[in-house]
């Protein structure tokens, strides 16, 4: 939704970081924000960037991949500029500073309207359900009505709400990724004080940082019996492909070690998962791929149970840092979770499909495999 959006603006405009930078970031005098990260880095105020676990990693788009990500994540910026922005939104729209109109009321008013409900439950008593406008979530926090909207990529987690009717905001920016917790605990306090609200004595939970999957053993039966199909791992590796997203090779590492791209795939997961001894020894089967995206730079799938179609696999779309980063030169990896379901004919692979990527592992309903997920790739070789 970010990317067509951004997309169309581009469309009319020429360009969509100069329109946003003509109408909102020079107006505000929003001096410290942009999209550019080379501009930010030379500013000398750039910050580093962490992962989950505690490791610190690159910041994550170049200037060459502004284009595709400005959208839905590509600006940089300080507290100070921040402010600017959310004293404009509790003034609907108007510059404080200036008496300029930045955003015009009806558009602030349709962005801001809740147009679906995303939490038909509320998910802590002292909030509502809540509903999702033009990328602003909106819901009663302790009884008053608040404006949201959140979000993260490797190395940044970020909060922005404020209370139309009360005159408060809040801006949480964090040089980690997977800090959405911390961040809603650090809001809510904010919020209690500013109200005069007693502050909630139960500790916030915290997630877990997140741990790499343990190396495979090369030890493994995948035609166990348990298995709906006596077909080994070997009949699942090949080519996949789908129109959007393009081909990927799942590497098989007991029958794969012929091929140059996938020993040099096996030999990069071997030099991460080398460096994880405090990992118990890992036996589930185990597929590997490259896949050079923005968002990761392998593919790591993990079989989970044998499912309605064929073989479920949960799926790591992962980044490996063979080298490490910065001081550290102790490999690992980042990476974020969803599932994978192959469809089997017969001793026949038919494709797989890829599901839970949003957090939910509910599949959608549907008669084949491909009506049931979010994304299908055929097998092509």
């Amino acid at each position: 939704m970010y990317m067509l959006s951004s997309y169309i603006i581009s469309h009319y405009t020429g360009s969509y970081t100069s329109f946003v930078k003509d109408r909102i970031f020079t107006p505000l005098n929003m001096i410290s924000t942009t999209f550019s990260l080379s501009e930010a880095v030379l500013s000398g105020e750039m910050t580093d960037t962490w992962a989950n676990s505690g490791r610190r990693i690159p910041q994550w788009f170049t200037d060459e991949q502004m284009d595709v990500v400005a959208g839905p994540g590509g600006i940089i910026s300080s507290g100070e500029d921040m402010a600017k922005w959310v004293k404009t939104l509790l003034n609907f729209g108007i510059d404080t500073a200036t008496n300029a109109t930045i955003i015009p009321r009806s558009v602030f008013d349709e962005m801001t309207t809740a147009h679906a409900i995303i939490e038909g439950i509320p998910a802590v008593p002292s909030q509502s359900i809540s509903g999702y406008g033009m990328g602003w979530g909106r819901l009663s926090l302790e009884g008053r009505d608040a404006i949201l909207h959140d979000g993260g990529l490797p190395g940044a987690s970020t909060l922005v709400l404020f209370l139309p009717n009360d005159g408060i905001g809040v801006v949480v920016l964090v040089n980690a990724d997977g800090k959405a917790p911390a961040n809603d605990a650090v809001m809510k306090r904010v919020i209690d004080d500013m109200l005069g609200i007693k502050a909630d004595s139960t500790p916030q939970q915290s997630r877990q940082p997140q741990q790499p999957v343990p190396p495979v053993q090369n030890t493994h039966n995948f035609s166990d019996g348990k298995s709906k199909t006596s077909m080994g791992l070997d009949k699942y590796a090949g080519t996949y492909s789908n129109p959007g997203y393009g081909s990927i090779t799942l590497c098989d590492p007991l029958n794969s070690r012929n091929s140059s791209y996938c020993a040099q795939v096996l030999s990069d997961f071997a030099a991460v998962d080398a460096h994880n001894p405090s990992q118990a020894v890992h036996t589930k089967p185990q597929l590997f791929a490259k896949w050079s995206r923005l968002w990761s730079s392998h593919v790591r799938l993990v079989h989970v149970a044998i499912s309605e179609y064929g073989h479920q696999f949960n799926v790591q779309v992962t980044t490996l840092f063979t080298e490490g980063f910065g001081a550290d030169k102790t490999p690992f990896e980042i990476y974020d979770d969803a599932l994978v379901e192959f469809a089997v004919e017969g001793e026949k692979v038919l494709g797989l499909g890829v599901f839970g990527s949003d957090g939910d592992p509910t599949k959608s309903t549907g008669k084949t495999a491909q009506e049931t997920v979010e994304v299908w790739f055929d097998k092509i070789g």
